[in-house]
Order: structure tokens, then C-alpha cells, then sequence
């Protein structure tokens, strides 16, 4: 649609003209409320492009861990990711991304940022190694976090379990 130049000077005009005007406003928790127009108004054609033009990757969730990266054998850890609102979901991946825990519990923690949380009640050996996030938003996956190195600290006989099966 950008490339047709109606539309653009459609819009360029439908925005000089909704100047100062609100067209959307916030509700709790996130939602919008918005104004319904005719199918056949500038204003979707506008906004038709504009969702168009922003369907870039979405952008890099963040990772951390607490009480840090460097945690006690047999002590506990939470990984806490964090992105944008609307978020529907967050994966923790470990090394391989065939090891991974989906949280559809997400918390708004902002007007403008989510978060979901994972935790391992009793870190082992098995537990260290490298984590990171993405989260589904729209019918798709982000990009991936940073990768964060945990550190398992400590040695215990006879550790079975995986920590990360234990998310």
C-alpha cells in the first residue's frame, strides 16, 4: 500500500486533519477504546497503512535473573522476561531451544511493558548453562533476549533432576 501515492497523500492529509483530535483512548489493562468510521473513509485507508508499514520484527524481549546469575546449589531462581504490552506469551529457551517453558501467565507491569516469570525451586548442576527469552504478540514470535549465563555454585551427591525440568 505505501507505494500507491493517493494513499499517501491520503494520509498525509487525514493526519494534518485529526490534528489535536483523540481518536483512540486508554482503557484499564491495556485496551483501547476507538471510534468506528465508514469503510469507505481515508481514515482506514490511513490506518490500513500505517499496521502496514509497522509490521516489522517485533522488538528484543530482556532477561534477568534474581537474586542474579550466580546462585547456591539447592538455592533457589527466578528468570524474569520482560516486553511489550499485548504480549500473549513468553518462552524461556535453554542453550539448545529444544528445552523450553512457556508462560501464558503475563503480567502488565507498566502502561508500556510486560512480564512473566520463571522459577526453579532448587537449582542443581544441571541448571547452569545459558537462557534466554522470546514472547508471541500478534500471531508471532520476537526476536530473542540477550543470552544470560547462570552459575550453579556448590556440589551436592547424587543430583537427578534437572533444574530446568523443574520450571
Amino acid at each position: 500500500m505505501a507505494d500507491v501515492p493517493h494513499i499517501s497523500r491520503v494520509c498525509h492529509s487525514t493526519r494534518r486533519e485529526l490534528d489535536g483530535i483523540t481518536q483512540l483512548r486508554a482503557q484499564p489493562r491495556g485496551h483501547m477504546q476507538a471510534t468506528l468510521v465508514p469503510a469507505s473513509s481515508p481514515l482506514l485507508l490511513c490506518l490500513a497503512q500505517m499496521i502496514h508499514t509497522q509490521e516489522g520484527a517485533l522488538p528484543r524481549p530482556s532477561i534477568s535473573a534474581e537474586p542474579g546469575t550466580v546462585i547456591p546449589l539447592g538455592s533457589p531462581v527466578t528468570f524474569r522476561c520482560q516486553g511489550p504490552v499485548g504480549v500473549h506469551a513468553f518462552r524461556l529457551e535453554r542453550e539448545n531451544r529444544f528445552q523450553y517453558k512457556d508462560n501464558y501467565d503475563v503480567s502488565l507491569v507498566s502502561p508500556f511493558l510486560s512480564e512473566a516469570t520463571f522459577r526453579i525451586d532448587s537449582v542443581s548442576e544441571d541448571s547452569a548453562g545459558h537462557y534466554r527469552c522470546i514472547y508471541h504478540k500478534a500471531s508471532r514470535w520476537s526476536q530473542h533476549s540477550e543470552q544470560l549465563e547462570l552459575v550453579v555454585k556448590g556440589t551436592v551427591p547424587d543430583t537427578e533432576a534437572s533444574g530446568f525440568d523443574l520450571l
